[in-house]
């Protein structure tokens, strides 16, 4: 059985790692929140502009005859031929 003191120190001493494990989480799941929400162009990085939820209702409403329907889903299901 431990003792308070050394609970103490195995909580101090992993308190950091799992602060660094959580922001290491955290920020790419935010910046890929907020560029899902963002229209912009490679050709012309600084044209940035907020459309909200457009690109996922853009994404699901292609009808499944368009060509870009496959390359969508096989995208999203990983199936490269």
């Amino acid at each position: 059985m431990a003792t308070r003191q050394t609970q103490f120190l195995a909580r101090s001493l992993l308190t950091p790692a799992v602060g660094l494990l959580f922001i290491w989480m955290i920020v790419p799941l935010a910046l890929t929140i907020y560029f899902s929400t963002l229209h912009y162009s490679l050709l012309d990085p600084g044209s940035e502009s907020f459309v909200g939820l457009e690109n996922f209702r853009y994404f699901l409403t292609i009808p499944p005859s368009s060509p870009r329907s496959r390359t969508r889903w096989c995208w999203s299901a990983r199936c490269w031929r």
